[in-house]
């Protein structure tokens, strides 16, 4: 809350009582108006630990309003309330011009940070009345929303602003998250959707939260809407000797890609990789730096009558294997396929 030239911010902070706080720290800049202004283009910190010292960048323009006050208390766990108030008199700017964000250090040294997802916390004016109250709004998702999406790739995640006539809203900010990633993006002055690529980079074989949200303004209500999806691993297939196929004195029997066959083709690096040689024995490596599986230890015998590649996958990627059923020695990709894929090369699918 505030007044024309002073803004007082209350933070509510919930924790385990063994660790306690070390520090509770708001951070705020300015938009640059107009007019412009002192605050635009730096963040300054300042504590709202009693008896804090001042920080470097900070400013005395954020005072402490009281001591914190526990709202809710066990022998575990606290509920806290801190206050401060930032004065923008002499500065040039609004007080809605101030974008802030909040800070808290745990005595471990365990950080956590509140953004408002990006779009920092503002101050937005009253202005309706009786009379001439905001106007309810709808932020809806998109039907076309997947329920699953796999680890790591990008997901499109739409939502659409309108009115309670069915009116879109352009030119209006939405936060789209999933998971623990965000955006902050803007409504098409047209068709009233907003649209953002997400990571799905949460850990796979969960739920997580698909959100959009619309913060109040001057003339609208908030609005939000959720939905779930599921984190799947990754697919993983194994690409036949890949050009160039020898690495120095070592062979490079295939390369290993997550997303195979879209356009997040990846290769996936320093993965365990078992090469099975029948009757000549089996061989442990690793993917390198560019997902290439190298044959660093040379046969025993040769031309063995089946060759397997075998990865098992992990948390984050599903397995494949890939066999070639023509014969296979030391030196490099069957003969004549130096640089492709044997014509008997078969991909499968664990």
């Amino acid at each position: 809350m505030g007044n024309d030239t002073r803004v007082r911010v209350d933070v509510t902070v919930a924790g385990a009582a063994v660790a306690d706080l070390a520090d509770v720290l708001l951070t705020y800049t300015a938009e640059p108006g107009p007019p412009q202004n002192s605050l635009y283009g730096h963040w300054r910190s300042c504590s709202l630990m009693p008896g804090s010292r001042a920080l470097p960048g900070g400013n005395a323009r954020c005072s402490l309003e009281g001591q914190p006050t526990d709202i809710a208390k066990t022998d575990t766990t606290f509920t806290r309330v801190y206050s401060a108030e930032i004065e923008t008199a002499g500065t040039g700017a609004r007080i809605t011009d101030l974008r802030l964000f909040v800070q808290t250090v745990t005595g471990t040294g365990i950080v956590s940070t509140r953004t408002n997802e990006g779009a920092y916390f503002r101050v937005v004016q009253q202005t309706a009345t009786l009379a001439s109250p905001k106007i309810a709004i709808s932020l809806a998702l998109a039907q076309t929303l997947p329920a699953t999406a796999r680890f790591s790739s990008g997901v499109q995640v739409t939502a659409k602003l309108e009115d309670a006539l069915g009116i879109p809203l352009g030119d209006k900010p939405v936060v789209l998250t999933l998971g623990g990633a965000h955006a902050l993006t803007w409504t098409d002055p047209v068709s009233g959707e907003a649209t953002a690529v997400l990571p799905a980079n949460a850990p796979p074989g969960h739920e997580y939260s698909v959100t959009a949200s619309f913060a109040e303004d001057v003339g609208h209500l908030e609005s939000t809407d959720t939905r779930t999806m599921y984190i799947d691993q990754a697919g993983s297939a194994f690409s036949p000797c890949q050009v160039p196929c020898d690495l120095d004195k070592s062979t490079v029997v295939a390369t290993l890609f997550a997303h195979p066959g879209t356009p997040e083709e990846r290769p996936i690096n320093e993965q365990l990789v078992r090469i099975e040689f029948g009757q000549c024995g089996t061989v442990a490596t690793h993917t390198d730096g560019r997902g290439r599986v190298v044959l660093f230890e040379r046969l025993a015998c040769t031309a063995p009558g089946t060759v397997r590649l075998i990865y098992d996958g992990d948390d984050r990627y599903a397995g494949t294997e890939l066999c070639f059923s023509d014969a296979f020695d030391a030196t490099g990709c069957p003969s004549g396929e130096q640089h492709n894929a044997p014509p008997s090369a078969r991909i499968i699918r664990r």
